[in-house]
């Protein structure tokens, strides 16, 4: 059993490098740097200016040292929102928190702020998992002027 496990891996891994000189191939440039998808543009277009919208990004240490990996959005009043998250019944905090927040937002009158990480689901955290939200968006608030 454990000879046709590894086995599948070895043959996986070989796939997996294959698929990446097809990729660098047909891309015309070099491989991508370590911790980046192969499948990433090489570069984004410039995206026009979208009034009352506000965008910061920063490197936070959540998943990556020294790649940006945190997003802060600052909508003006008056934007209207909504999201689609999980059912599933192991639904983490930072979930919770965004569906109790989109379900209370009856007039968009307020600004609003969006927290987006990086590879950290903060899934299965109990309390400890409630209370980093709680500080997070606190913070975000503090920092946007969002409610």
């Amino acid at each position: 059993m454990a000879g046709k496990w590894k086995a599948a891996v070895k043959e996986l891994k070989a796939e997996t490098k294959r698929l990446r000189k097809r990729l660098k191939k047909a891309r015309g440039k070099a491989e991508a740097p370590a911790g980046v998808s192969p499948l990433a543009p090489a570069a984004f277009p410039d995206l026009p200016a979208v009034p009352g919208v506000e965008l910061a990004t920063a490197a936070a240490g959540v998943r990556y040292a020294g790649r940006t990996d945190l997003l802060l959005i600052r909508l003006a009043g008056g934007t209207a929102l909504a999201g689609v998250v999980t059912r599933s019944a192991t639904r983490a905090a930072p979930v919770l928190d965004c569906e109790a927040k989109l379900a209370a937002r009856a007039a968009p009158a307020e600004p609003a702020a969006i927290v987006v990480n990086s590879g950290n689901a903060n899934a299965f955290t109990g309390a400890a998992g409630v209370s980093a939200v709680r500080e997070i968006a606190a913070a975000a608030a503090a920092a946007t002027g969002a409610p």
